[in-house]
């Protein structure tokens, strides 16, 4: 009975120093999205775009098909010019191992009409090793 009992506590323990693992990388990755969207997109951080998009980065979603650090980059560098007051709240998080979902704002001006825009959007990111790798999403 004592051999049962101990083997249980063991797996349970065993159990909660896996999902500590899992928890610690999940808490990892939502990092990484706030640094991006607050470091790169609100604070104009352009330095740290090669350390948190992954080389073979893409988004198979997007208009432009962005691929590596560079292609995000000039997405980036478009939405600014086009809006260079442009900031992102990001107002939902959550992860699971390797991706996270994030739901955010982003409102500016844009440059040529003076017109305020607003605009919502869902990204799920897949994270390795630190790095944002692959992106889907969809906004408005």
């Amino acid at each position: 009975m004592k051999k049962i009992i101990y083997s249980s506590i063991l797996n349970l323990v065993l159990l909660a120093a896996c999902r500590s693992s899992s928890s610690q990388i999940e808490r990892q990755n939502i990092q990484v999205i706030e640094i991006y969207a607050n470091e790169i997109w609100n604070n104009r951080d352009f330095s740290l775009i090669d350390s948190l998009i992954g080389e073979d980065f893409v988004d198979p979603a997007s208009v432009s098909g962005e691929k590596g650090p560079d292609g995000l980059k000039e997405v980036i560098m478009s939405y600014l010019e086009a809006y260079p007051d442009l900031k992102i709240t990001v107002e939902e998080i959550v992860a699971d191992k390797n991706k996270v979902a994030w739901k955010y704002i982003a409102v500016g001006t844009n440059k040529s009409t003076g017109e305020k825009k607003t605009f919502n959007g869902i990204i799920i990111d897949k994270i390795e090793k630190g790095k944002i790798v692959h992106r889907v999403g969809v906004w408005k």
